[in-house]
């Protein structure tokens, strides 16, 4: 995302003056307990946000270029939003910041219906690094944060008990202030937590979760689309239609933007793209949650050296 805001976790801790109120001798164990969930991933994978238009301060009416400056500026203001230690907090809250989910069709079930929704494609590019708070699979309650940690917390002030009631939710602002401090000790560019995924038949086991983003250094640029079509449909476009064209054939109900388009001729190879680029659909190591079976130590080796090897390897995931 060039040109764009790149704070280090240095400079968020003091814009939002929580380094002295969570210092790292009162969570000594926060981190540590998380460190073995930090995933970083080895190719591009693209991910969608739905905005209202009215509260995103874009226009009302009307196409917006798919590169349109506005774009980045929407991006970063959202990504900022993390760092808020003002938020209102309360059971049940949800931290602020820039949320994109796996595939543009799920993300309709939190917004994106109507004239005034518009749909941002948000790539998170190869290197981009996150804890992953979901539980080890589908129908798994998420673990407790170990006993000693939650002792921590709770002298702290911060009641949450695992790793995603204390970074995703904003419960209280003790909690977020240690969640920031936690992150930073980390130096993670976002956190991947539950939630749904389309079960896209061309993904025989879809691994699910949706990202926060903290930070833009791994972002590429992003694009915007609404249900208004300056002139023919691009590439893209018909990318986004086609997702929801496979996702009907998988009995989802979510509606295209475009009714126009719907149907129409996919991209060639769209199935080899979404193996590639929807997090989840491939088989790569570090889509799948910690402490999954299938994430084997090898596996995560073989990630290790992926990721640190040339961008121009076109190195497929062990079967």
């Amino acid at each position: 995302m060039a040109g764009s805001w790149r704070p280090s976790w240095s400079a968020v801790c003091a814009l939002a003056a929580v380094c002295a109120s969570a210092r790292a001798d009162d969570i000594p164990s926060a981190a540590a307990a998380l460190r073995g969930a930090i995933r970083t991933l080895g190719r591009d994978v693209e991910t969608w946000h739905y905005a209202y238009r009215p509260a995103a301060r874009l226009p009302l009416h009307g196409a917006i270029p798919p590169d349109d400056p506005i774009v980045a500026a929407y991006l970063e203001r959202r990504v900022s939003r993390y760092a808020s230690v003002d938020a209102p907090a309360g059971p049940y809250a949800m931290s602020g910041g820039l949320y994109v989910a796996v595939d543009p069709v799920i993300g309709r079930t939190f917004g994106g219906i109507g004239e005034s929704w518009a749909l941002f494609r948000v790539p998170l590019r190869r290197g981009f690094r996150f804890v992953d708070v979901r539980a080890p699979g589908p129908d798994v309650a998420p673990a407790p944060l170990p006993r000693e940690v939650r002792r921590t917390l709770a002298r702290a002030g911060c009641r949450a008990r695992t790793a995603s009631a204390l970074l995703v939710g904003l419960e209280s602002r003790e909690c977020h202030r240690i969640a920031l401090r936690t992150l930073a000790e980390l130096d993670v560019d976002g956190i991947l937590y539950p939630y749904q995924a389309i079960d896209f038949r061309q993904c025989p086991v879809r691994e699910r979760g949706a990202f926060i983003v903290l930070r833009t250094a791994h972002l590429g640029d992003g694009r915007i689309f609404t249900h208004e079509l300056a002139g023919a449909p691009t590439e893209d476009h018909r990318l986004v239609e086609a997702l929801f064209d496979l996702a009907r054939e998988a009995g989802a109900l979510h509606p295209s933007p475009w009714v126009e388009l719907r149907g129409a001729a996919a991209p060639d190879d769209v199935r080899a793209w979404m193996r590639e680029h929807l997090f989840g659909c491939g088989g790569w190591p570090e889509d799948t949650p910690p402490g999954d079976a299938n994430a084997s130590d090898g596996a995560r080796r073989w990630n290790d050296e992926r990721v640190a090897a040339p961008a121009a390897s076109t190195q497929r995931p062990p079967r």
